[in-house]
């Protein structure tokens, strides 16, 4: 079997992105920043009561309900384009407007589903801290 025509220049690409975000991670954290001091324990102790009190039990509902969201969306994203390869399978010819019919229909999919939880997950950002919106 064949490799994509272009892969190693396209995972050069890759990882060359992926090290110029860790350098700048480094850069803005380690290298223009080295005032930055560490947690004594007190501020320790008080991160790990916010956390534990308001982080994480906060996360027992909104983890089921990111995890159901997304779970949706790729159903949706899987089932229904396979109705569209059916009507492939049965009319050969309509190859061109099946893939068209196909990414159209995975386009409007995403932007409904997306739509539809903005709200909720606008929601999830004034309750939660930025780090815990940004992992979810």
């Amino acid at each position: 079997m064949k490799g994509p025509e272009h892969f190693v220049h396209y995972f050069l690409l890759v990882t060359l992105v992926l090290l110029l975000g860790i350098g700048i991670v480094v850069l803005k954290t380690v290298v223009t920043r080295p005032d930055l001091a560490p947690y004594n324990a007190p501020e320790l102790n008080e991160r790990y009561v916010f956390h534990a009190t308001v982080v994480v039990p906060r996360m027992t509902h909104v983890y089921p309900q990111l995890l159901l969201s997304n779970a949706g969306v790729a159903l949706f994203i899987l089932i229904v384009p396979l109705y569209w390869a059916w009507i492939w399978w049965f009319r050969r010819d309509l190859l061109p407007l099946v893939l068209l019919l196909m990414q159209e229909t995975v386009f409007v999919l995403v932007a409904a589903l997306g739509h539809t939880s903005f709200i909720r997950a606008w929601a999830w950002y004034k309750t939660l801290p930025p780090g815990v919106v940004t992992t979810l």
